[in-house]
Protein backbone atom coordinates (compact mmCIF):
# COMPACT_ATOMS: atom_id res chain seq x y z
CA UNK A 1 0.00 0.00 0.00
CA UNK A 2 1.34 3.56 -0.99
CA UNK A 3 2.04 5.83 2.06
CA UNK A 4 0.42 9.17 1.16
CA UNK A 5 3.03 10.83 3.44
CA UNK A 6 5.45 9.74 1.66
CA UNK A 7 4.22 10.64 -1.88
CA UNK A 8 2.90 14.33 -1.00
CA UNK A 9 5.82 16.51 0.11
CA UNK A 10 5.17 19.75 0.09
CA UNK A 11 7.28 23.03 -0.75
CA UNK A 12 7.52 26.01 0.25
CA UNK A 13 9.26 29.48 -1.17
CA UNK A 14 9.39 32.89 0.12
CA UNK A 15 9.73 35.92 -2.49
CA UNK A 16 12.57 35.77 -4.43
CA UNK A 17 13.85 32.47 -3.21
CA UNK A 18 14.90 30.09 -6.26
CA UNK A 19 14.24 26.48 -6.47
CA UNK A 20 15.07 24.27 -9.43
CA UNK A 21 18.36 25.78 -10.68
CA UNK A 22 19.59 24.91 -13.95
CA UNK A 23 20.81 21.06 -14.39
CA UNK A 24 19.92 20.05 -10.63
CA UNK A 25 17.35 16.83 -10.02
CA UNK A 26 13.88 17.96 -9.22
CA UNK A 27 10.67 16.16 -8.96
CA UNK A 28 7.40 17.19 -10.52
CA UNK A 29 5.32 19.47 -8.70
CA UNK A 30 1.65 20.36 -8.37
CA UNK A 31 1.42 24.41 -7.56
CA UNK A 32 -1.54 24.60 -5.17
CA UNK A 33 -0.86 28.54 -4.54
CA UNK A 34 1.28 31.38 -4.91
CA UNK A 35 3.54 32.98 -8.22
CA UNK A 36 6.06 31.50 -9.39
CA UNK A 37 8.41 32.84 -13.08
CA UNK A 38 10.14 29.51 -14.70
CA UNK A 39 13.09 31.19 -16.35
CA UNK A 40 16.35 29.92 -18.95
CA UNK A 41 19.40 31.96 -19.63
CA UNK A 42 19.94 32.38 -23.36
CA UNK A 43 23.61 31.94 -25.09
CA UNK A 44 24.02 36.06 -24.91
CA UNK A 45 23.70 35.24 -21.18
CA UNK A 46 20.20 37.14 -20.87
CA UNK A 47 17.50 35.72 -18.94
CA UNK A 48 14.21 35.03 -20.94
CA UNK A 49 10.89 33.99 -18.94
CA UNK A 50 9.42 31.02 -20.04
CA UNK A 51 6.01 31.19 -18.27
CA UNK A 52 4.60 32.61 -14.87
CA UNK A 53 2.40 30.06 -12.68
CA UNK A 54 -0.11 32.07 -10.79
CA UNK A 55 -2.05 29.77 -8.47
CA UNK A 56 -2.23 26.66 -9.99
CA UNK A 57 -0.50 24.71 -12.53
CA UNK A 58 2.35 21.56 -13.01
CA UNK A 59 5.97 22.19 -13.05
CA UNK A 60 8.40 20.02 -14.28
CA UNK A 61 5.93 18.20 -16.85
CA UNK A 62 8.53 18.52 -20.15
CA UNK A 63 11.26 16.97 -18.37
CA UNK A 64 9.06 13.99 -16.90
CA UNK A 65 7.67 13.44 -19.97
CA UNK A 66 11.27 13.31 -22.01
CA UNK A 67 12.36 11.46 -18.90
CA UNK A 68 15.30 14.17 -18.26
CA UNK A 69 16.19 13.78 -14.67
CA UNK A 70 17.67 17.29 -14.43
CA UNK A 71 15.83 20.36 -14.45
CA UNK A 72 16.43 22.87 -17.71
CA UNK A 73 15.34 25.65 -16.00
CA UNK A 74 15.23 28.05 -12.56
CA UNK A 75 12.35 28.82 -11.09
CA UNK A 76 11.76 31.93 -8.79
CA UNK A 77 9.18 32.95 -6.42
CA UNK A 78 7.25 35.92 -6.89
CA UNK A 79 5.21 35.64 -3.85
CA UNK A 80 4.44 33.37 -1.03
CA UNK A 81 5.11 30.42 -2.82
CA UNK A 82 3.51 26.33 -1.76
CA UNK A 83 3.08 23.22 -4.00
CA UNK A 84 3.40 19.69 -3.49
Amino acid sequence: MLDEQKLLNQYHLDINQLTHYKYIHFNLLIVSSGKVKVCSTAKNGKNLILSYYLSSGIIGDIEFLTDELKATTTITALSPFFAF
